[in-house]
């Protein structure tokens, strides 16, 4: 943990990490943060539960940090970083910064994960969904689709498909209604996703994946 982003930043130069550098509260928890600031509102039975320890909320300021690939010298001693506007590579739910990084969420937090993905997206006072939340959501739902469903193939993280297949299908079945609205707000005018797809050659593959986990969510 640091004191402030500049030193968590060189830090993660120095030693060549990729990933997401997040700001965390002092002497209270992530939820208690979200909560009393009124940036999470919790609906969802899980959140009456007394282990929230980790908690994290896509409301907590973060910066995203990746390599440049395309343009390190041969001897790769001076890493080129770049860090802010979140990567996409695919249309899976995986396939983008976000996406990538709610895997981990979900391994470490389990249901607790899914649960504030969903709410976030859902936030009546949030009046525009953000790329980011909309990905988080598309992401929840596919492993929520994925645990009901029982199909993994498309799941190239290991530790995200041992938790999908101990997954206890009941407990998580009365997230569905939640992660169907969610998938509907993703997609709805006031979402952001559409607008980044929209008029690319792969908008229609992007839409067929938000439909069949619709499908599997009935």
């Amino acid at each position: 943990m640091f004191s402030t982003f500049e030193l968590g930043e060189a830090w993660v130069r120095t030693h060549g990490f990729e990933g997401m550098l997040t700001w965390y509260p002092l002497d209270m928890s992530a939820y208690d943060w979200a909560v009393q600031t009124g940036r999470f509102k919790p609906k969802s039975a899980f959140w009456s539960k007394s282990d929230l320890a980790g908690f994290t909320s896509a409301s907590q300021p973060h910066e995203h940090f990746s390599i440049d690939q395309e343009n390190l010298p041969a001897t790769q001693t001076d890493q080129l970083w770049h860090h802010g506007p979140m990567n996409v590579w695919g249309t899976g739910p995986f396939e983008n910064d976000a996406g990538a990084a709610f895997v981990q969420e979900v391994v470490q937090d389990g249901e607790f994960a899914l649960a504030e993905a969903f709410e976030v997206a859902l936030d009546p006072d949030t009046v525009f969904l953000a790329a980011e939340e909309g990905h988080r959501a598309y992401a929840a739902a596919a492993v929520l689709a994925a645990v009901l469903g029982g199909e993994t193939s498309g799941m190239t993280d290991a530790g995200l498909r041992s938790w999908v297949q101990n997954a206890d299908q009941s407990e998580l079945a009365s997230l569905q209604d939640i992660a169907r609205d969610a998938l509907e707000r993703i997609v709805g005018p006031d979402s952001e996703l559409p607008d980044l797809w929209e008029d690319t050659a792969d908008a229609e593959a992007w839409q067929a994946e938000i439909e069949r986990l619709q499908s599997v969510l009935e």
